[in-house]
């Protein structure tokens, strides 16, 4: 049973790092898209901020929207990738 968790916890490791860079780069685009697609499914309407809180309120939704995404991505793809580097290890 340790063993399991410390895989699993091993995948989460390497999910996370760079994690927060890569959701820092991307997250006008890909959070504000993600803001955006999922108001409109809820059928909320996103407009421009009226003021500066609720600007920086909006940013910081589009990066933790961003960063959610791209760590449940680099988390399925973390098996996979110990695995390439496991293999190149052992050449």
């Amino acid at each position: 049973m340790r063993d399991n968790f410390d895989f699993y916890w091993l995948w989460i490791r390497v999910a996370w790092n760079e994690s927060w860079d890569r959701a820092n780069a991307w997250a006008w685009l890909l959070g504000a898209f993600i803001v955006w697609a999922s108001a409109t499914y809820f059928g909320y309407q996103v407009g421009m901020p009226e003021n500066i809180p609720k600007g920086i309120a909006l940013g910081l939704l589009c990066l933790c929207a961003t960063w959610v995404v791209v760590f449940f991505i680099r988390l399925l793809r973390a098996p996979f990738r110990l695995y390439d580097n496991e293999k190149k290890a052992s050449r």
